[in-house]
């Protein structure tokens, strides 16, 4: 800084103070929102005698002037130049006086001395702004965050409701296939026609724009005429999980006031309670109702669907999609995933997560053909997936990453190998780890390309990755990439003022991607859908994802989890998926996780890991210092922890609340009841070495001593190699327990099964 900016020496003069002090005081403000938290400042001269220590109090937020009151009462003695500023944590600063004034130089990358300009000029100029409201992102930096690095381009729908982008392949190509289960299958002009008879009886039951219908059952061919029909007749669709319990369905419906239910004969007995209008679609006569495309006077604003994710109340909450979001999404994702008319594509996701919405109508936009699973169990069968990817010639399939990697860990078995044309794998909903399955499984699929889409429900898709080419050579940890289509994504701090490069921020997105809000919830919705201040469009909102995330050099997003993840120790801000993602940086280090513990000795982290390899699993010691040669000593965690695998929520993600702090010691119990054959021993054995339990009782629940579906998909391959029996995934829910599974296996066999 060849001459500091015009009113510095007035400013320092006004709270009596040499000018030095007052660029440490804007130094460690610098410092602070570059994500440090400097308490302590060592102020050193040519002179070690005249080295000085001042106390660096950020706490409340002071405004610039406060903070130079509070270095005031530390200082009794003009500094001598030249000094050396270095902070508790970050780089230091030099400055150095002569006969043109002051000079300043920074210990760290050049991005940071524009930052210092901008950040100067702001102090000086208005001292009573509190420190984090501060400018530090120069125009030019600021221009690119906000333009390039936040949205791509935008698009002009294809149409105004999601309906008539099916409508439109029913009369270009009726007779192409677009739906199929269990061998039966439907054309475009079938499909059509029987959503249409359904649309127009839901009319005549005053289904229209902004009335809803609930929807119970799963992924078949009714239930997606259904769903079809509503939208058709101007109404949305909500979605119930049928797995869920009873209360929580009567919550979602209490809280929609649906016109009506449309079920299946097989789940409506668990339809108990209420005042419901409940119909059996698949006996509802439609005889006498035209096959023709229903006039309706929905708009693009109007909703399609509400679909419900849980609440950090406890209550579910319903995020209201209208058409005008979803066509944009829809047509970018048959764009971005090259999906051609007549391809095969498989509907994994359980129709109330979002990202069925684009799997159905994303298939039927493309005008190809969407395969249904032949039951709602074969989600969750790695083997029986494999085997619908094999023989309907699967050439897209999305999924969440536990469920790739659960159908991964079987498909690289010796007798795993399918022969699939698999063009395309979507990813979503967590973060991608390229493990070593998930490699040598696309390492099988050539030409296959891996998309990592990141975006909560409230957007359905935010930003997207594409990873192509040798999948040997892809990051372990890929980015979630740039914003897609029709999105503004943004990184901001806590004054809503995009951060720097490197820096990070919290996610919201903006544009007309952006859900309505949360159904029959204005407070919940003012909250997190907020005014949009760098849109051109007055009246655009922005949502506000509460996950956190850091621009790369090159612009690209790097996810680094959600923002009540961040914990404090000791003065130190810590970002928890910051410590996750080094540790997974490990080559013997397949997951990792890190959580705040708190007992009699304070607040310290414990870190959790599973090995890629258990026979070469790295040692609590190796761990340790492994992370004290990368992050720094407050990030190092204070225990480690080895697990045989990560506990997993029903959705299948990470279940922090069921990581304890320590392996618990084993307890004295009974004495184990003599194994009565050779496969209770072996499962015993399985069983101890999957769920990393030393002492496991015969009658133990797999699933209650923590066991999920992907560690039963772990149990079932080890039964097939050691035993040489086959067991179903299903086997391991209805069979839960050692004695139970060992007498099936075994009835089994004598009745000549293998």
């Amino acid at each position: 800084m060849a001459s500091p900016p015009e009113g510095l020496y007035d400013l320092s003069q006004a709270h009596d103070l040499p000018v030095e002090l007052t660029l440490l005081a804007a130094f460690a403000v610098l410092a602070l929102r570059h994500g440090g938290e400097p308490e302590q400042a060592t102020v050193s001269a040519e002179d070690p005698v005249c080295q000085q220590v001042f106390a660096l109090d950020l706490t409340g937020n002071p405004s610039f002037a406060d903070l130079l009151a509070r270095l005031r009462k530390q200082t009794s003695a003009e500094p001598q130049a030249p000094l050396r500023i270095a902070l508790s944590s970050g780089p230091a600063l030099t400055i150095t006086r002569s006969a043109d004034g002051l000079d300043t130089r920074i210990d760290h990358p050049a991005d940071w001395t524009p930052r210092w300009h901008c950040l100067l000029a702001a102090a000086v100029a208005q001292p009573d702004l509190p420190v984090t409201r501060l400018p530090i992102v120069p125009p030019a930096e600021r221009e690119v965050l906000l333009g390039e690095w936040s949205r791509t381009s935008s698009s002009t729908p294809p149409a105004a409701l999601v309906n008539q982008l099916v409508e439109a392949w029913a009369e270009r190509t009726p007779d192409a296939p677009a739906l199929a289960q269990s061998g039966r299958s439907l054309s475009y002009a079938e499909l059509n026609a029987n959503a249409n008879r359904l649309a127009h009886w839901l009319a005549r039951q005053q289904v229209g724009p902004e009335v809803p219908v609930a929807l119970y059952g799963g992924s078949t061919i009714a239930m997606l005429t259904s769903m079809l029909a509503v939208v058709k007749a101007g109404g949305y669709y909500i979605p119930l999980d049928v797995a869920a319990p009873p209360a929580r369905t009567s919550e979602v419906l209490a809280e929609c006031a649906p016109r009506l239910i449309l079920t299946e004969t097989s789940h409506a007995a668990r339809l108990t309670g209420g005042a419901w209008t409940i119909h059996d679609v698949t006996t509802i006569d439609l005889t006498d109702y035209p096959d023709s495309n229903p006039a309706t006077a929905a708009h693009g604003e109007n909703l399609a669907y509400v679909m419900h994710t849980s609440g950090s109340t406890g209550r579910p909450k319903g995020v209201a999609m209208p058409h005008r979001a979803l066509v944009r999404i829809l047509d970018w994702y048959v764009t971005a995933t090259e999906i051609e008319p007549g391809a095969n594509v498989l509907q994994f996701s359980a129709l109330g997560f979002d990202a069925s919405f684009c799997e159905i109508f994303g298939t039927w936009h493309a005008g190809a053909r969407l395969v249904l699973l032949p039951g709602e169990d074969v989600r969750r069968d790695p083997e029986a997936l494999l085997d619908l990817l094999e023989s309907e010639r699967i050439e897209h399939l999305e999924a969440p990453y536990s469920g790739l990697l659960n159908i991964a860990h079987w498909a690289v078995r010796p007798d795993g190998r399918r022969v699939i044309p698999l063009r395309s794998m979507v990813t979503g909903g967590e973060a991608l780890v390229m493990a070593p399955d998930l490699v040598h499984w696309l390492e099988q699929l050539p030409g296959c390309m891996l998309r990592n889409g990141y975006g909560p429900s409230e957007t359905s898709v935010a930003t997207t990755h594409w990873l192509r080419g040798d999948p040997a050579g892809w990051p372990k940890l890929p980015s979630i990439g740039r914003p897609i289509t029709d999105a503004s994504v943004y990184l901001l701090d806590a004054a809503l003022q995009p951060v720097p490069a490197g820096v990070t921020g919290e996610l919201y997105v903006g544009g007309p991607i952006v859900a309505r809000g949360y159904a029959g919830a204005p407070g919940l919705t003012a909250e997190r859908f907020v005014a949009d201040p760098f849109s051109p469009v007055p009246g655009s909102r922005m949502y506000r994802t509460g996950d956190l995330a850091r621009h790369r050099p090159d612009g690209e997003l790097e996810f680094l989890g959600r923002a009540d993840r961040q914990v404090k120790i000791r003065g130190h801000r810590i970002e928890l998926g910051e410590i996750e993602a080094r540790l997974l940086e490990h080559p013997q280090v397949s997951e990792a996780a890190v959580t705040l513990h708190d007992d009699e000795t304070g607040p310290s982290l414990v870190g959790y890991v599973v090995a890629r390899d258990p026979a070469s699993a790295p040692t609590v010691q190796e761990l340790r210092a492994y992370a004290a040669r990368i992050l720094p000593e407050q990030l190092v965690p204070a225990r480690f922890v080895l697990r045989s695998a990560m506990p997993l929520t029903p959705t299948g993600k990470l279940d922090l609340a069921a990581l304890a702090p320590e392996p618990e010691p084993p307890a004295a119990a009974p004495a184990e009841p003599e194994p009565v054959s050779g496969t209770v021993t072996a499962l015993l054995a399985i069983w101890r070495d999957v769920l990393a339990i030393p002492r496991i009782e015969l009658t133990d629940d797999f699933f209650e001593l923590g066991g999920h579906s992907l560690l039963a998909t772990r149990v079932i391959s080890r039964v097939r190699t050691e035993l040489g029996k086959r067991v179903l995934i299903s086997d391991m829910f209805e069979y839960p327990t050692v004695q139970l599974l060992a007498t099936r296996i075994d009835d089994t066999a004598s009745l000549g099964g293998k």
